[in-house]
């Protein structure tokens, strides 16, 4: 088993976009309708809050399927 884990690290919306650059990094297909909602589903970010990043003006997502 894992040891406990003992200290965290939160970054909010906030401070994600107050970053000079924002970058996403997702793998798998599991996360494939995720992807599809975040960038092109209706969900409003009240919904699906990660469409707050789309607000940042350097944001990239990396998407691996393997």
């Amino acid at each position: 088993p894992n040891p406990p884990v003992r200290e965290r690290v939160t970054i909010t919306f906030k401070i994600m976009l107050e970053a000079k650059r924002l970058l996403l990094l997702v793998s798998g297909i599991p996360k494939a309708d995720a992807v599809t909602e975040l960038l092109e589903g209706t969900k409003t970010a009240a919904e699906f809050p990660a469409k707050r990043l789309l607000n940042h003006p350097n944001f990239k997502i990396f998407y691996c399927i393997e």
